[in-house]
């Protein structure tokens, strides 16, 4: 092989990586992160903020693998509320009011113990005694996610007998600009 084919396969490695490398965007209280596919469309976005105070993030990840985002609360060190797995009440609240298409949600607390991270990821999913189909939870994820757009804040609330009643507030500053090219990943 000569020199000259060498070079040209190494630059298309490279530009293949620089091509794959996730971009970053910050707007407001909000980090987002893009990943693209081998062709260079968006194939994955994680949406993240975090508590000034505390180790505690709330986020939505959307896939292109996926049918359904992933909204989470992630709890680290000292606000971990749980060593156990758990199903949790949830609701939220978004500038202190219930919005109108507010659909009903779930939490499953998965705890994380290990020597690289303590923490507990709430998950939080549609309560599946109303969801028939799959378009059903499509408009019910999409309220969601529109119900976030529409605020400033919002106030998400789980619960258990094990844990009692936790209450997370969080900015919405910058999630609906952050969001809004990428909803077709999030769908």
């Amino acid at each position: 092989m000569s020199k000259v084919v060498v070079a040209i396969l190494l630059l298309g490695v490279l530009n293949f990586k620089v091509m794959a490398a996730p971009q970053q965007q910050v707007e407001g209280h909000y980090h987002l992160t893009i990943y693209s596919d081998q062709q260079g469309l968006v194939s994955d976005i994680e949406l993240f903020t975090k508590q000034e105070r505390h180790e505690v993030f709330f986020g939505v990840t959307c896939s292109s693998m996926s049918p359904f985002p992933l909204v989470q609360v992630l709890l680290f060190n000292d606000d971990v509320v749980s060593e156990m797995p758990r199903f949790l009440r949830a609701s939220y609240l978004i500038d202190g009011q219930k919005p109108k298409e507010a659909p009903k949600l779930q939490g499953i607390l998965k705890p994380v113990d290990t020597f690289e991270e303590y923490s507990n990821k709430i998950r939080l999913e549609l309560e599946p005694d109303k969801i028939r189909s799959l378009s059903v939870m499509n408009q019910g994820y999409a309220a969601l996610l529109n119900s976030f757009k529409s605020g400033e804040n919002v106030e998400i609330t789980v619960e258990s007998g094990a844990i009692g009643t936790q209450k997370y507030e969080f900015s919405l500053k910058g999630f609906k600009a952050l969001i809004e090219p990428y909803e077709s990943v999030c769908q």
